[in-house]
Order: C-alpha cells, then sequence, then structure tokens
C-alpha cells in the first residue's frame, strides 16, 4: 500500500459530505470556520461530486477515499480506500466504511498494511472518537446529513495524534 507523506500537524477530517444534496457552499464554510487553520484535509468518502474536493482544496490540500456512489478515482486527491498518509511524520489510515472486526490495533495493522497510530473512518453520519490498544479510532460524522453536523480536527504533537469532533451550525 502506498503512503503519501504529508507535512503539517492540524488536519481538518470529514465525511459523509453529499454535496448535491446540500447547500455546499454554505456546508464548506461552516467546515472551514469549525476547523479554523488547517495543513490538510481528510475526507472519508460519500461526496457526491468532485465539486466537493474542489472547495476542500481550495482550503489545503485534501486527500480522499472513496465510497460506492463517489465520482471516479482521481489520484493523488481522491483514491479508492484503505489508504495511508504520514501526517507530521504519524502514520494515520483512511477508509470509508470500517468494518467491526478492524476496530482493534491489529484488525487496523491488518487494513492498512502495518501499525497505525490513528485510523479515519466515515459511513455512518455519526460522530465517534474511541481509544482501543494505543490507536484512536475517529468518525468525524457529517457535517450535511445527520441529526448532530459534525466535523473533526486531528493534531500531530510531539509524534502523537490527538482529536477534538467539533459541531458544525
Amino acid at each position: 500500500m502506498d503512503e503519501i507523506a504529508v507535512a503539517g500537524r492540524r488536519f481538518g477530517l470529514t465525511a459523509d459530505t453529499h454535496d448535491e444534496l446540500v447547500d455546499w457552499p454554505s456546508i464548506l464554510g461552516r467546515l472551514t470556520a469549525a476547523w479554523g487553520e488547517i495543513d490538510g484535509v481528510l475526507h472519508c468518502g460519500d461526496l457526491s461530486s468532485a465539486a466537493a474536493l474542489d472547495g476542500l482544496a481550495a482550503v489545503a490540500p485534501t486527500f480522499a477515499t472513496r465510497s460506492d456512489g463517489d465520482p471516479p478515482e482521481a489520484p493523488p486527491t481522491l483514491v479508492d480506500g484503505p489508504r495511508v498518509l504520514s501526517l507530521g511524520g504519524v502514520r494515520v489510515g483512511l477508509t470509508f466504511n470500517l468494518a467491526d472486526e478492524a476496530m482493534s490495533p491489529a484488525g487496523a495493522a491488518a487494513l492498512f498494511g502495518g501499525p497505525v497510530a490513528a485510523c479515519v473512518y466515515g459511513g455512518t453520519h455519526e460522530a465517534r472518537l474511541e481509544e482501543i490498544g494505543g490507536v484512536l479510532f475517529v468518525n468525524p460524522g457529517s457535517p450535511s446529513l445527520a441529526k448532530m453536523r459534525t466535523a473533526a480536527v486531528l493534531t500531530i504533537q510531539d509524534g502523537r495524534p490527538s482529536v477534538e469532533i467539533v459541531e458544525i451550525g
């Protein structure tokens, strides 16, 4: 599995944006306000069009995985998952949907071809943050089609990831 190195320490996380079903420019504005200054964006799939990626890429370099209904692959921005990114030297896995058996350090390592410090996934429209065996598992939720609209910020400090779930107004 190819691994992309991305410089920086603060990354915006999103999933399940469904940009063609919502007022995407408004949602994008809320996302960028909630994230603040970021060095990159990770999108876990369920975008409706390349326009979502274009909008996010105008904010910061964007890396995404596809769901079945997403536009075709457009590497390096949009690829079939799973994928691995080295964010500020920390190995982070990114995928659209995470099976229950992958919610463990060994399961994540099998999915991403080696150990990861964090696993970022989407597909449920509900935010979730859990540390299991030293690995952070984070679903940023959905900023558009959810009862509670959310995203997340991943920060790398001293070689360790931390995540904050943020509400999108």
